[in-house]
């Protein structure tokens, strides 16, 4: 038996809906209200058009009164390959070429995102929990007079609080800055070491030392959190570094090579010299020189590498006394030359492995620097470790 109120419903939605059902398509789409959304304002290529300045254009090319900051560097770095630490000590030239007098100076500490209360870790736990960077010491000096300062540290970023303001078009902030911290382990994001099948570590080296995050003209400083993804946007300045370690070590790392005469044998030079004359790979250490005594001036305690690396905005070296080395010219746009250079473990040997790596390496700089810009250092640097699939200036 069929309930009345049920067919009174039923009666009531017949009603609603019937006329629908008879409304031509036609006019259905008629009645729905148009939409007013355009891509092209969104994906707009001329969204700058309103938004030029005396230091940058509409277009975003430099303005008139375009400025940049500067920072150089200068590091003095220790490998510990039994706590596999890094003990740091950076010297920062900082200068101030804005309108604006700066109360503070912001920093990054992007080892930071490898302790477990990071913002980082949060979003993609590490697979090597560490304390990040313990910062031991920092004095401060504008145009060459000690200032005091303060600190706050805040997550993968470090505050400098200077008692007396840098100045503008020109000021100079020097800061004096200790540190130390412990590299984590696999690769993590852009930096780490592990060891090689024959037992012996790789140490791919990167974010190592405190750098100054960007003061510009859009943002004022920019202090976004390093998360572990992402590019790295710097101020361009000279990099002098010095990375002290284990005899048997190899440290590679972009730049010149201010004393090879310390840290190669004669013979290694001689090779390097003849690389450069060379379209074809040479071998600086073969495969079957790895790890053997000759391959190093020295024979015991530690070694000093030391490069210098200008107008660059990062260094980042690799360092084992496992890689087998090899190099070859790179021939660049009016008559200039690079080095193309390769280390990789010996399980990496084989032409489908890593023995055709500089040659790809000299391949690819002379390609794009024909095809857009010369390449503008002395070295291209490829490096098999535990690292992968992350460039830095220059390696």
């Amino acid at each position: 038996m069929r309930h009345p109120r049920a067919g009174a419903i039923a009666e009531l939605l017949l009603i609603l809906f019937l006329p629908a059902l008879f409304i031509p398509a036609q006019l259905q789409a008629q009645s729905k209200p148009s939409s007013r959304y355009d891509a092209r304002q969104l994906f707009d290529p001329l969204f700058m058009a309103d938004r030029g300045t005396r230091y940058r254009s509409a277009d975003g090319s430099p303005g008139p009164e375009y400025w940049q900051n500067r920072a150089d560097y200068k590091i003095d770095a220790r490998l510990d390959d039994q706590a596999h630490a890094i003990e740091g000590h950076v010297v920062i030239t900082y200068t101030n070429q804005s309108p604006d007098s700066l109360r503070f100076l912001w920093l990054q500490l992007d080892q930071n995102i490898s302790r477990a209360d990071s913002r980082g870790s949060a979003t993609a736990p590490p697979r090597s929990v560490t304390q990040g960077y313990e910062i031991r010491s920092v004095k401060a000096a504008i145009n060459g007079q000690p200032v005091e300062s303060d600190t706050i540290i805040s997550d993968t970023r470090m505050q400098v609080r200077l008692a007396k303001p840098l100045p503008p078009k020109g000021g100079v902030a020097t800061l004096d800055i200790e540190y130390h911290y412990v590299v984590p382990r696999g690769g993590e994001g852009r930096t780490g070491w592990d060891m090689t099948e024959g037992g012996k570590p790789i140490y791919d080296i990167a974010q190592w030392f405190p750098r100054m995050a960007v003061y510009d003209d859009i943002r004022g400083w920019n202090v976004l959190p390093y998360l572990g993804s992402g590019e790295f946007y710097l101020d361009y300045g000279d990099i002098d570094y010095t990375i002290d370690v284990p005899w048997n070590f190899l440290v590679i790392g972009p730049g010149t090579l201010v004393n090879a005469s310390e840290v190669l044998t004669p013979e290694e030079r001689t090779r390097l010299e003849r690389a450069r004359q060379s379209d074809k790979t040479l071998p600086i250490i073969a495969p079957s020189e790895v790890g053997k005594a000759a391959t190093r001036p020295a024979r015991s305690g530690r070694t000093r590498w030391h490069y210098r690396m200008e107008n660059t905005r990062d260094v980042a070296w690799s360092a084992s006394p496992a890689f087998v080395w090899d190099a070859a010219r790179i021939n660049l746009p009016e008559g200039k030359t690079a080095l193309a250079m390769s280390v990789y473990p010996v399980e990496a040997v084989g032409d489908t492995l890593w023995s055709r790596s500089t040659e790809y390496t000299k391949y690819t700089i002379e390609t794009f620097s024909r095809s857009w810009y010369p390449f503008p250092w002395p070295t291209a640097i490829s490096v098999g470790g535990p690292v992968g699939g992350m460039e830095y200036p220059a390696l």
